[in-house]
């Protein structure tokens, strides 16, 4: 996984500059990989925390996430708390995969 933190300056009305921090993933494969897929996110978390101490920012994960639908539950929940950017917008079957 590639970590980096984006800065970006706003115009308009919201002059000043704003960061985040995106993450490009191709995580554990397969079915069977939830404990591993699960550990993988927990260990980009640990990094996003770890960069930004003094200040937490808006953080995405995007790529390839192999996630299976059993897995929601753990991800959306407990200590992770990922937000599904689909389900976020309205969850469009159309626009599913």
């Amino acid at each position: 996984a590639v970590v980096a933190e984006l800065v970006f300056n706003g115009e308009g009305k919201m002059k000043h500059s704003h960061r985040l921090l995106i993450s490009s993933v191709h995580l554990m494969y397969s079915k069977g990989g939830a404990t591993k897929r699960k550990t993988q996110v927990e260990d980009l978390l640990t990094i996003a925390l770890s960069e930004t101490q003094q200040s937490p920012l808006p953080f995405i994960i995007a790529g390839d996430t192999n996630m299976r639908e059993s897995e929601d539950a753990v991800m959306e929940g407990g200590t992770i708390q990922l937000s599904d950017a689909w389900k976020l917008n309205g969850s469009d079957p159309k626009t599913r995969y």
